[in-house]
């Protein structure tokens, strides 16, 4: 049947209009070749009949004047059945095969095909009934059942062939749209995809090559003829910053043909057929479900990387040289503030002690400085020792507290302490990490000057915990919070939040920056949730060290217990 939401009206109307003519005309049909109708003892069958014909027609006259009626095809697969029924029963009464009304029988028999299956099955099991009523009234033989099934069985066939050359047809023309469809979509996605200015290769599942795009070819000097049917491996080689092939445990698209997430690197390079390297922004990505290939997308970012380089190493030359003159001055106004060395008013004083802060500020920007181009240029050194994060964070608490007591705020290190109920509270768990000391203790000077900077009046809780195989360190503050759309871009680098309360604070955009460029150096994480006016809590997570490995670890390098 059609689906009802979206049916034409236009043919079921004309349906319609012809079941009501077939109605009206079989029953003058039967009227006029049945003049004995009172005296027959079938009566019943013929009032039957007429009635049923009667309603068939007022249906149908009801379609007719309907403008929209989204069931009417049902709605006239009723009206079939009924004017079906009622010729049925007319025929049926008149006790004879060769009945006149046999014309209009056989056609409605032929007209089931409109209603699919379900008019097919109506008119088979009307015809059934007819042919077993009329070899009742005549009496079984071979020529009543052979005259009687002929009328029935060729119109019923004739009506499922037509029915299964409507399908094929609906089919073919359906497989044609589609075809056109899908031809149509394939020369966008083509069109799209030689326009595009990245390179895009696909693989299947086996990671064989079956596309490379014409940017694709430029950049690893593989055309398309010669790169189809061949390994991924052989088409796109990557190495490392040491030069090393990417084996199949660090080849980024190994790793999503494995059922990997996406993965998007920027440090590695390409080695092209003519065996240049290029160094490469990558882009892998599934297609699909688990197994069913990756589609990668590169692009060429040498002369990028090669600015980027040459802007870091500008950073990092006018960052050390400018730490020396800063040093000194930092200096001679420490002379000047002494009593022991200089006698300056208090006014002049004053003025120093700003001067001398604004050195110092100065000092950190530029050590911040020369340690973010130490992280982008890979010069950044990671040594890591042994940590107990418990003694680590209390001790970094401690050296903030006289800051965040000048300012009038509580800080507290409150690590969680697990609760025995006969006993109440345990003694806290040992925590420990393989991380480099130093870096951590910029990380959480960072984090607990920030929240002791943006916080006005509250507390400062800071709590070290182990969370299945990591330790995850919080600095929670009650300060002024940082809204939703500025949370995703606080760890880029020269990164400020611009508000009212955040124009007096002075700082450079670059400590969280640093820090996130030193807990990744760590392999860890670090993340926040914050709510504006409502403070905000930095969490750093790194892998927790398994207590067998601290002896052994300890012993090959000095600890930090």
């Amino acid at each position: 049947m059609n689906n009802p939401d979206v049916v034409n009206m236009l043919p079921y109307r004309r349906s319609a209009a012809v079941m009501l003519l077939v109605g009206i005309f079989s029953a003058i049909v039967w009227a006029i070749s049945t003049p004995e109708l009172l005296a027959d003892l079938v009566m019943p069958l013929s009032i039957s009949g007429l009635g049923l014909i009667a309603m068939s027609s007022i249906v149908n006259l009801t379609m007719l004047k309907l403008k929209r009626f989204k069931h009417i095809s049902k709605v006239t697969l009723v009206a079939y059945s009924l004017l079906f029924a009622g010729v049925c029963l007319l025929y049926g009464s008149t006790g004879q095969i060769l009945h006149p009304l046999v014309v209009i029988w056989v056609l409605l028999l032929f007209l089931a095909a409109k209603w699919e299956w379900y008019g097919i099955a109506i008119a088979t099991i009307g015809a059934l009934g007819v042919v077993s009523w009329q070899n009742v009234v005549l009496g079984f033989s071979t020529e009543t059942i052979i005259t009687s099934l002929v009328p029935s069985l060729i119109p019923i066939i004739a009506a499922i062939i037509q029915f299964h050359s409507q399908t094929s047809e609906s089919k073919e023309d359906t497989l044609h749209i589609l075809a056109q469809e899908l031809s149509t979509v394939s020369n966008k996605s083509d069109i799209v995809i030689n326009a595009i200015g990245d390179g895009v290769v696909a693989v299947d599942n086996k990671g064989i090559v079956q596309l490379v795009n014409p940017a694709a070819e430029d950049l690893t000097g593989w055309t398309n003829f010669d790169a189809l049917g061949l390994g991924y491996d052989t088409v796109l080689k990557f190495v490392n910053s040491k030069d090393e092939i990417a084996t199949a445990d660090s080849n980024p698209i190994k790793s999503v043909l494995n059922g990997g997430a996406p993965v998007n690197r920027r440090d590695l390079r390409l080695v092209t057929n003519s065996g240049k390297r290029l160094d490469v922004s990558l882009l892998v990505s599934p297609i699909g479900k688990f197994g069913n290939g990756a589609i990668i997308v590169f692009s060429d970012i040498t002369h990028e990387i090669a600015q980027n380089r040459e802007q870091v190493e500008f950073i990092s030359t006018a960052s050390h040289e400018m730490r020396t003159p800063v040093a000194a001055i930092e200096g001679y106004i420490s002379l000047a503030l002494n009593p022991q060395t200089a006698s300056i008013d208090e006014r002049g004083r004053e003025y120093l002690i700003k001067a001398h802060e604004s050195a110092g500020h100065l000092g950190r920007l530029f050590q911040d400085l020369l340690e973010v181009s130490k992280a982008e240029d890979g010069r950044l050194k990671n040594e890591p020792h042994v940590i107990d994060t418990s003694i680590f964070v209390r001790e970094s608490v401690a050296m903030f507290t006289p800051k965040a007591v000048q300012k009038n705020l509580s800080i507290q290190f409150m690590p969680d302490v697990p609760m025995n109920e006969s006993l109440g509270p345990e003694l806290a768990p040992t925590t420990y990490v393989h991380a480099d000391p130093d870096h951590l203790r910029e990380v959480m000077s960072n984090l607990l000057e920030n929240a002791i900077k943006y916080t006005k009046s509250g507390d400062i809780e800071v709590n070290s915990k182990a969370v299945d195989d990591t330790v995850v360190i919080s600095v929670k503050d009650s300060g002024i919070g940082i809204t939703p759309e500025d949370i995703p871009h606080l760890f880029q680098k020269f990164y400020r939040i611009d508000s009212s309360d955040t124009r007096e604070i002075g700082g450079t955009g670059l400590g969280l920056y640093l820090c996130r460029r030193l807990v990744e150096s760590m392999n860890g994480r670090i993340w926040v949730e914050s709510e504006p006016g409502k403070g905000s809590t930095f969490f750093v997570s790194l892998a927790r060290l398994e207590s067998s490995r601290v002896a052994e670890l300890t012993q090959k390098t000095p600890s930090n217990l």
